[in-house]
């Protein structure tokens, strides 16, 4: 599960974003404050860690993005965050639903939910690379239902688009 806090601006530029779930943590930052971006992870102390005494409605901790803004500004385009988490949630295998809050007002609610699992016949499809540095031995397909809810603030911008 996510929850999102976001004051937004045009780009959404974001210096040093830093994520947090259960126990854990992981800090994105420029090097040497240029273009080269660096990761670094690590246990939260127990003290330090809201993300592992929230829970969601399953019981499983949240994960907090936190994207300290370089100027705070309205968020102009709440759309393209939201399909990026809507997009994001049907890749995810263990990630079950995303809830977007702006300014600790929930417009986004996305989960999915697994329809189903099988095999894909192999028929026709080139199973090693050129250089046979790659094999694939199988593909799987999973079948999903994805259910959102919008706040009507953010389904106002679908009208704009149209």
């Amino acid at each position: 599960m996510s929850q999102q806090r976001i004051r937004g601006s045009r780009k959404l530029t974001a210096d040093d974003p830093f994520v947090e779930s259960g126990d854990k943590w992981m800090g994105f930052y420029w090097k040497d404050g240029k273009d080269q971006l660096l990761a670094r992870s690590g246990d939260l102390p127990p003290s330090a860690s809201s993300s592992s005494t929230q829970t969601s409605s399953t019981g499983n901790p949240w994960t907090n993005f936190t994207m300290t803004l370089r100027e705070p500004t309205i968020l102009e385009g709440p759309l393209d965050l939201a399909r990026f988490f809507i997009t994001s949630l049907t890749f995810m295998r263990t990630m079950k639903k995303v809830d977007m809050l702006v300014d600790d007002v929930k417009v986004l609610e996305v989960s999915k939910r697994v329809k189903g699992k099988g095999k894909v016949a192999k028929k026709g499809l080139r199973t090693s690379s050129g250089a046979g540095m790659m094999t694939v031995s199988g593909v799987d397909a999973t079948g999903m239902v994805i259910t959102a809810r919008v706040m009507q603030w953010l389904a106002g911008w679908f009208k704009q688009l149209l």
